[in-house]
């Protein structure tokens, strides 16, 4: 179905809200269903008002886990980040890369990745992610690696069941909680240093964790329903059953917002040629409300088939500005896109 403009200044954000519920069932996907379940978060950042569609339901975080590790090694940071941690960010939030993420835990617990497990899910409860934690390492084949960390007692939506994993979970609130704390953190001076006055947060380090994030150019999911070019921070997750994208979306008419989706299918095998198409519909009628003036009326058509390799987008060691991420770009080689095997480390 066309996902019309709607001017939010004048309806109110619950058209948005029925508009991605209509969307989705236009597609013959039930979003509140027993083996279907699509979770959205969407916080207007101007006025706070937002959309909240089984946004409380657990489901697996896979990659997206990774906003929470970038957010609790920048609190362990006693100086601005080295080439070292810098490129650790790139390969952990940029190009997914597990072993990375499971390192920089490592650094927080000094030398213990239990212990920093323990305490980028303890920063999580902390800043209002209460549904959201890891308690074990991030899977890196063979058989997965425990230690002995309790998973916190969390009161996600009862029910809906999506098999989320038990060592990683999140909801589509959560993140878009921890998103609009980098946020107002990053502008106001708020949010995080707000949320954890002792976490030593800085406006400038926030403003990184957004810089950073803006360079995940994959090209599909959130930024599949946005027009090419628009800034957005984000970070993907994606496993067998269940795919996510959440970030902020900057608008060139600063009508800034949250975003946070998950579609989840009980399945051996959620296809993401299906599932990708649902969050940019979901991700484009939202663009549509908050950018009246300039809707997408269709969907896009220049999308590539599947989400571009983290090569093509994330700075070499020693070329990582946090400040201006994509400035080693100017002195890059440009290179065609290539596409990634999307059941790679890449998204989950």
């Amino acid at each position: 179905m066309p996902l019309k403009s709607a001017d939010g200044s004048q309806i109110g954000i619950n058209a948005l809200h029925n508009l991605i519920v209509a969307y989705l069932d236009s597609q013959g996907f039930l979003n509140d269903g027993q083996t279907t379940v699509a979770s959205v978060f969407i916080m207007d950042l101007k006025t706070g008002q937002e959309v909240n569609i089984n946004s409380d339901v657990a489901v697996s975080a896979a990659s997206t886990v990774k906003v929470s590790i970038l957010i609790d090694y920048f609190k362990h940071l006693l100086f601005s980040p080295n080439d070292d941690e810098a490129f650790l960010m790139v390969q952990s939030l940029l190009c997914s890369n597990n072993s990375s993420s499971n390192l920089i835990m490592q650094l927080i617990g000094n030398n213990d990745i239990f212990k920093g497990i323990a305490d980028v899910t303890s920063n999580d409860q902390y800043l209002g992610a209460k549904n959201t934690y890891i308690s074990a390492p991030l899977y890196l084949g063979g058989n997965q690696t425990l230690g002995s960390i309790p998973a916190p007692r969390t009161q996600p939506n009862p029910n809906f069941n999506t098999g989320a994993d038990p060592y990683n979970q999140t909801t589509t609130e959560d993140l878009g909680t921890l998103f609009s704390e980098i946020y107002d953190c990053a502008y106001f001076g708020s949010g995080l240093m707000a949320a954890d006055p002792g976490g030593d947060y800085t406006q400038t380090e926030c403003k990184q964790m957004l810089e950073l994030m803006s360079a995940n150019n994959l090209g599909r999911l959130l930024q599949g329903g946005i027009p090419e070019g628009t800034r957005i921070s984000h970070k993907n997750g994606w496993l067998e059953d269940v795919h996510g994208d959440a970030g902020i979306v900057f608008p060139p008419n600063g009508n800034n917002y949250v975003i946070a989706v998950f579609v989840w299918k009980k399945t051996d095998f959620f296809s993401y040629e299906v599932a990708w198409p649902l969050i940019e519909g979901i991700s484009r009628a939202s663009w549509n409300y908050f950018s009246p003036e300039t809707p997408l009326i269709a969907p896009r058509t220049d999308l590539p088939p599947a989400a571009r390799e983290c090569k093509t987008f994330a700075p070499p060691y020693g070329e990582v500005n946090l400040n201006d991420i994509n400035s080693w770009q100017a002195n890059a080689v440009a290179t065609p896109d290539a596409t990634a095997d999307t059941s790679g480390a890449s998204g989950g």
